[in-house]
């Protein structure tokens, strides 16, 4: 078997409290912090990404999932939403929904791989 020699550094600076978390992190990990720095660095340039297709469609999906139970809910209370209600409601799905995509995306990339920061 062939070890592949390491020849390249990646440096970064971080504050004393930055540091002291990292600390944190590697102290029941059995590795020095370069090698956990190293297993991370490696582990997220080789997480799958999400297409902005995938972003894009989710957080429409997600959006119109929040209207959909918003009316449901007030629908099964027997109340009626007036069209400036409406309209906020759709302001406030879209205000966020991108964001709620990209987690919901990193979360299940995530899930599916095992995979977590220590």
């Amino acid at each position: 078997m062939r070890l592949t020699r390491l020849s390249r550094s990646v440096t970064a600076k971080v504050t004393e409290q930055e540091f002291a978390g990292i600390e944190q992190l590697t102290a029941g990990s059995n590795r020095n912090i370069s090698e956990w720095v190293r297993e991370c660095l490696l582990r997220e340039i080789q997480r799958p990404r999400s297409s902005a297709e995938h972003e894009a469609l989710l957080a429409e999906v997600l959006e119109l999932r929040s209207i959909m139970l918003n009316l449901a809910f007030r629908s099964n209370a027997g109340e009626k939403l007036t069209e400036q209600e409406m309209r906020e409601l759709i302001q406030r799905s879209d205000q966020d929904k991108t964001q709620k995509a990209r987690q919901r995306l990193t979360d299940a990339t995530l899930a599916e791989t095992g995979d977590e920061y220590e």
